[in-house]
């Protein structure tokens, strides 16, 4: 599975525990909508450490949290 996608699949699992939308979670965190939408859809984008960071901040949790899944082995 490419990166891409796993961060994708993660994000959207990160929302769904928490019951809100990836475009909230895009706008509370500060991030541009169309750096989410890329982030969800296109396969070969790859999101920079800070949009990470950020999203991961707003989520309370740290990036060892977020890479900790199925997803990255």
């Amino acid at each position: 599975m490419k990166i891409g996608l796993a961060i994708a699949i993660r994000i959207v699992e990160l929302c769904i525990e928490r019951s809100i939308s990836p475009k909230e979670l895009s706008t509370q965190a500060g991030l541009p909508k169309h750096t989410m939408t890329r982030i969800l859809y296109d396969e070969n984008f790859e999101p920079r450490i800070e949009e990470l960071k950020r999203l991961c901040d707003h989520l309370e949790i740290t990036m060892r949290d977020f890479f900790d899944s199925y997803l990255f082995c």
